[in-house]
């Protein structure tokens, strides 16, 4: 009596188990596999990383930006934001990271010891494309005059 039990147990979680892999072969087989893009320019990482920003309310107007040519072919450029404390950051890594994932680029992000920052690191392989970096800061209200 306890052998069939047992028996019972093991045949019904074997066809749980299949039927767990039966759908997941047919959702692989039937979502098609996500966009992906050339980076034939790197204005497109600018576009997503000022769209990005504009989308949490830093306009362009606000970064600043630090060319540096790495060598022959490549020019990085360095963004620099100064940022409220409350500031979503994390939303922007991400909806950067999402921008940039067609692209084949990686957005990796860490904050300085004294977490005042937060700096992204946007690249392609081994190649350092862009950095942005969002600086937390108060707000700065305008002084009455005496």
């Amino acid at each position: 009596m306890i052998n069939s039990d047992l028996l019972k147990k093991k045949q019904s979680l074997f066809s749980l188990l299949l039927a767990g892999c039966a759908a997941g072969l047919l959702l692989l087989l039937l979502i098609p596999p996500p966009k992906t893009y050339l980076l034939h320019d790197l204005g497109s990482l600018d576009r997503v990383i000022t769209q990005s920003l504009a989308a949490y309310g830093i306009p362009a107007g606000r970064l600043q930006v630090q060319t540096s040519r790495v060598d022959s072919l490549l020019t990085r450029r360095d963004y620099t934001v100064q940022v409220p404390l409350r500031f979503p950051a994390t939303r922007v890594h991400i909806a950067i990271a999402q921008g940039a994932h067609p692209y084949g680029v990686k957005v990796l992000g860490s904050y300085n010891r004294d977490e005042t920052a937060l700096r992204l690191t946007l690249s392609y392989g081994p190649t350092l494309l862009r950095t942005v970096e969002m600086q937390f800061s108060e707000p700065h209200e305008p002084q009455p005059l005496p």
